[in-house]
């Protein structure tokens, strides 16, 4: 089969065209055709290690993708839920060849039904972003109706499906941005109840005078670097911090420690990754995937590129000035 493979960690260079066998699904698993899949900063970690620790474990030639939208070709022995031209979206699993080929392999407790509301570009670029809001704000933060939810990067590709989320069960969502774009997104777009520059150095005073002495009630961090450190010092009696990058909580320990609140590591492909509670992931996707058809969540593509132009979608994610996901057309991208 027709793949985008790396025989190596490296730059955007080391992806080039490689035919590998068309895999073949386990019991659990299916094949799938691929559709569309999308880039996230978990492919940039995947193929530059050294930069995001947790994401060396992989055999080379490795293929990299973790989202799809597609067509099922083939379903293992014990899969019972699926068959074979269900159209399909998942997250292949972090240590495994992923979707940046023609087919990919899949345990089926992970994969939901498409989204009918999306189009198929947009349904391959939901899958690890919406699972990772609904893993850190409905599974870990447990946020409810009335709190507050600071949500660090609210126009990135998780960012933006957490703002969303956080709206619609009734929190008062403050998200920080840097650029004015971004900033306008987060406002105008999205409905933040607040948007706050973080390129500002009153950026945490403008949010003390929001929540005043009561503190913010959940923070997610999608950044990194030192934004945990900073914001985290925010926190609320009994709050709920979550960050979804390998990022050092210095700084903010004693915050938390003074407020008894709750620090969670979030890594989206943890259950699969080691066969705990794996279910759960095909009823998150489900259940976002439900928001997505009634018009409650909506994703933005910022831009789509052939798969044949992997290493320049790879490249405009470094970038780092990306609106919501890029998406990549696998069905139709091949030279």
């Amino acid at each position: 089969m027709k793949t985008i493979a790396m025989t190596c960690p490296g730059s955007v260079d080391v992806l080039c065209p490689m035919e590998l066998a068309k895999p073949v699904p386990l019991i659990n698993e299916i094949l799938v055709r691929v559709r569309s899949t999308s880039v996230n900063p978990a492919d940039l970690r995947a193929r530059t290690p050294s930069a995001g620790k947790g994401f060396a474990q992989r055999c080379y030639p490795a293929v990299l993708g973790f989202d799809f939208c597609g067509y099922v070709e083939s379903v293992g022995s014990a899969v019972t839920e699926f068959k074979e031209g269900d159209e399909v979206i998942g997250s292949p699993h972090l240590f495994r060849n992923g979707a940046n080929a023609e087919y990919v392999t899949v345990d089926s407790r992970v994969v939901a039904k498409r989204p009918h509301r999306l189009t198929t570009i947009e349904a391959g670029a939901i899958p690890l972003v919406a699972l990772t809001s609904f893993n850190a704000l409905i599974d870990r933060a447990k946020i409810r109706c009335g709190q507050t939810v600071l949500v660090q990067g609210g126009s990135g590709g998780v960012g933006h499906i957490a703002v969303q989320l956080a709206k619609s069960i009734g929190c008062t969502v403050i998200a920080t941005a840097g650029r004015s774009e971004s900033i306008s997104y987060c406002r105008d777009v999205l409905e933040a109840d607040y948007v706050i520059n973080y390129r500002d150095e009153s950026a945490i005073e403008q949010i003390r005078g929001i929540v005043g002495k009561n503190g913010v009630d959940v923070i997610l961090d999608t950044v990194g670097g030192d934004s945990l450190a900073r914001y985290g010092t925010l926190i609320a009696p009994l709050g709920q911090i979550v960050t979804i990058v390998p990022t050092s909580f210095k700084g903010a320990h004693q915050a938390a420690f003074a407020n008894s609140a709750t620090v969670h590591y979030e890594m989206m492909s943890a259950r699969l990754v080691h066969d705990r509670d794996v279910g759960r992931m095909g009823f998150g996707l489900r259940h976002m995937g439900e928001l997505f058809d009634a018009g409650v969540l909506n994703v933005h593509v910022s831009s789509v590129f052939p798969i044949s132009q992997l290493r320049q979608a790879h490249a405009a994610l470094e970038a780092g000035s990306v609106i919501g996901k890029i998406a990549v057309d696998v069905e139709n991208g091949w030279i």
